[in-house]
């Protein structure tokens, strides 16, 4: 069977991790990558045995021939990048946030559509070995019905040396589409609805959200509470809390390698799955799988589950006042 061949958009920090998770995938290989710095493509093409290098995005989708594009630039550009390469035929796994609004998202499902085209929004804490077995154990009732959860990504961001683009609202970003829609996602895996009330306190700077907690109320007390930011190290962890015990996910619940299930003080059952690399490759793998069966979307995060996030996301960061020139597109 002939290895499912990559593009990679992007030879940043989080490029480099998802290459080496890709390697760990015996069915693909890096076909072409391009980047604004030609040097930073050939250097990138050469760490990671790639075949093509590319200084243009639209000559690389023409002349590569790749079956799949992986797009890592910053927010502002995941739109019009993935609407260009479902545009020249191409499937695209785009990393998080895929899009700034529900405007945009529309669009992009809409041309996936259209062209017939694999297009997922890279959530790739759904693939982890320790997620997916806290999942099953929840459908095996092991904890009884879930009640609540909580989750937290905060780190103390430096914007001279972490990636500065984060804290410019130029750039789309910010603490919650940044890190919060982990958390936010995380509560959607085992609530998978928009919550009938959400409440949140937000801290500012140079209009960009710095920090974040939010509560969420499903009804039928059932519960999320949920944070994130730039400010401070959280406790990296989640749990899930069912009527006869809960689970703890960790110790970075957004790419664990530890799923517990504790009943009073104790614990019960334990799943420890150390990873290679950087863990990227389950991600890997699932996008193969669905490529491989014709899937046009990932049925462990689909487009239905993207749009619910990004809605979520969107109605709070307006409602907090952060606005991008993106959503001016947006009015009618």
């Amino acid at each position: 069977m002939e290895k499912i061949k990559w593009g990679i958009r992007g030879t940043g920090h989080i490029a480099n991790h998802f290459a080496q998770g890709l390697q760990e995938n015996k069915d693909s290989i890096i076909q072409a990558v391009v980047s604004r710095n030609l040097n930073s493509a050939k250097e990138f093409s050469e760490k990671y045995n790639g075949e093509l290098v590319f200084d243009d995005f639209d000559q690389m989708l023409k002349e590569a021939d790749i079956d799949v594009l992986y797009i890592a630039t910053p927010n502002n550009f995941h739109y019009s990048e993935i609407m260009k390469a479902l545009d020249a035929g191409v499937n695209v796994l785009s990393e998080k946030p895929m899009v700034d609004n529900h405007k945009q998202f529309s669009e992009v499902i809409a041309k996936a559509k259209e062209k017939n085209l694999f297009l997922l929004e890279g959530m790739w804490t759904r693939f982890f070995p320790a997620m997916k077995q806290a999942v099953a154990w929840i459908a095996e009732g092991k904890i009884g019905e879930v009640i609540n959860v909580s989750a937290d990504f905060s780190y103390a961001l430096d914007p001279e040396k972490d990636q500065p683009w984060k804290a410019e609202n130029e750039n789309n970003a910010g603490a919650l589409r940044d890190v919060g829609i982990y958390s936010i996602a995380f509560a959607d895996q085992f609530f998978p609805q928009k919550p009938n009330k959400i409440e949140f306190s937000m801290t500012k700077e140079n209009e960009v959200d710095q920090r974040t907690h939010l509560f969420f109320d499903y009804g039928d007390g059932k519960v999320a509470f949920l944070s994130c930011g730039f400010t401070h190290h959280g406790s990296s962890t989640a749990e899930i809390v069912g009527s006869t015990g809960k689970i703890q996910i960790g110790p970075e619940f957004w790419r664990p390698t530890t799923a517990k299930i504790i009943r009073k003080l104790d614990v019960e059952e334990e799943f420890h799955e150390p990873y290679l690399a950087t863990g990227f490759q389950f991600e890997v793998a699932e996008v193969v799988r669905c490529l491989r069966a014709g899937l046009k979307e990932s049925p462990d995060f689909t487009w239905q589950t993207s749009e619910r996030i990004a809605d979520i996301i969107e109605e709070v960061r307006k409602d907090g006042g952060i606005f991008y020139d993106s959503d001016k597109d947006n009015e009618v």
